[in-house]
């Protein structure tokens, strides 16, 4: 493939008479960016172990959140398979746990976001490493059964 969606897009635009900004369409019509929310559970340890994930063109393997001191940090590798113009995986992380009065109420510990490294399919190697953390008060999980719900957009 020659090209990406994104320059397939702004092609088709320019060959009609470009009379539509190609800065004015939405992200979702360059690339159909793709969206997803997974939960995982920290293990006695306080690591979660995240399944190898793909979203859209964008794939995240190895990944691992772990918590440490008053930091929840990522270990993962990340890469796109179609896309020449530096993609980005955007992760939004919020550690939950249950009420244990009220077991079907969730309550938010803590939640942060993080960007991985720009890919495209033509990067030697192919996959990024990706290592990132947030802040928390870690006091809040003490004792408790957490988990991560994690949402995810490439």
């Amino acid at each position: 493939m020659s090209t990406t969606r994104r320059l397939f897009v702004k092609n088709v635009i320019a060959a009609s008479s470009g009379s539509v900004a190609v800065a004015c369409l939405p992200r979702i019509a360059f690339a159909g960016c793709s969206s997803s929310t997974r939960a995982y559970e920290f293990n006695h340890d306080s690591v979660a172990t995240l399944e190898d994930w793909k979203l859209g063109d964008c794939e995240l393997k190895q990944a691992s959140l772990r918590l440490s001191g008053n930091y929840i940090i990522l270990n993962s590798q990340v890469c796109t398979h179609h896309t020449h113009t530096k993609d980005v995986w955007h992760m939004s992380v919020e550690l939950v746990t249950r009420d244990n009065s009220n077991p079907s109420k969730e309550i938010v510990l803590g939640t942060g976001k993080m960007d991985g490294p720009r890919m495209s399919e033509l990067d030697k190697p192919l996959f990024h490493t990706w290592n990132a953390r947030f802040a928390f008060n870690a006091q809040l999980v003490k004792g408790r059964r957490f988990a991560a719900k994690i949402t995810s957009c490439c």
